[in-house]
């Protein structure tokens, strides 16, 4: 489980991120009725191939088999983030092969 103030860090990133890279980023994002699915975020740009749905993790067992499901069934990409390299400084090269690896043209 993340602290309230390392997702706050994580979020400012996301945000700092989406402003030099020209993309959207929705944080919660949450779906179905009573927001019974969570991700940490969602992430898109006009002309994308595809969005991208995030997770922060601490350990890769972490991650839910419910949300891979439904991004497949939505034609979404689902990543899920280590928590590590999102820790200290941002770091705009991180972000940028990231963003490569989705595909995101910028």
């Amino acid at each position: 489980m993340i602290d309230g103030k390392t997702k706050n860090s994580i979020v400012e990133k996301f945000e700092t991120a989406a402003k030099q890279f020209n993309f959207s980023f929705i944080t919660p994002y949450c779906i179905g009725e009573n927001s019974q699915l969570c991700f940490f975020g969602y992430l898109f740009k006009e002309n994308a191939e595809k969005g991208v749905i995030i997770d922060i993790v601490c350990d890769f067992e972490d991650s839910d088999i419910e949300k891979r499901k439904y991004c497949e069934a939505n034609n979404l990409f689902y990543s899920c983030l280590n928590i590590t390299p999102l820790l200290g400084e941002y770091k705009r090269s991180y972000f940028s092969e990231m963003l490569k690896d989705w595909r995101y043209q910028f």
